[in-house]
């Protein structure tokens, strides 16, 4: 966890709130650095997150999904997540190499309004550094064409609620898995893209 977990500038709104004793106590009490068999659970049955990323004045926010499991917690503090086809920009991708810190969030829309305990989680923060890996053949990453590898500096379950109640109705037909080849998107066949991309 980094030794100064809020700035002057975080101080200065706390203080006007008069909150300076409950934003410790948050720290105290839930900010911690290794990955509870209940967040892993949460993590691993994900089937997208957010992330930001930034360098310099590029500031980034992505949405990452796929199938359940496809990010995993491959440590006490680490997680990695494939990174799959996308729009060839590699904005997350760029940013991470100049700059590695990220922060995830993952979500949980389904019932976020009954979530009770630290056991039952609505809302989960992952800040840490991450780093851009090759995707082998056997790594078990179904997809991927890169792997991004996230050493957490801190996790934090935080209060879900302002979430909406939302169903999941299916996953996108687009989600790499085995034994399927997930048809093109729609934007690779306009007109000014389509002769762009390699055969």
């Amino acid at each position: 966890m980094p030794e100064e977990f809020f700035t002057p500038f975080h101080r200065d709104f706390q203080k006007q709130a008069d909150g300076e004793k409950v934003a410790d106590a948050i720290v105290e009490r839930r900010v911690h650095v290794e990955i509870t068999p209940e967040e892993k659970d949460f993590i691993e049955s994900s089937h997208f997150f957010f992330i930001a990323t930034g360098a310099g004045e590029q500031i980034d926010c992505s949405y990452k999904g796929g199938e359940p499991g496809f990010v995993r917690v491959t440590g006490p503090s680490q997680v990695t997540w494939p990174d799959y086809d996308g729009n060839l920009m590699f904005r997350t991708l760029g940013n991470i190499v100049q700059n590695p810190n990220v922060s995830m969030i993952f979500v949980n829309f389904k019932d976020p309004s009954k979530v009770a305990s630290p056991k039952q989680i609505g809302k989960i923060r992952l800040n840490g550094k991450a780093r851009v890996v090759e995707a082998g053949e056997n790594d078990g990453f179904v997809g991927a064409k890169h792997l991004v590898v996230v050493d957490l500096d801190f996790v934090l379950p935080n209060c879900p609620r302002y979430l909406p109640d939302m169903s999941m109705v299916q996953s996108s037909k687009y989600n790499p898995q085995d034994d399927y080849v997930p048809p093109d998107p729609e934007w690779k066949g306009r007109d000014y893209i389509k002769p762009l991309l390699k055969k």
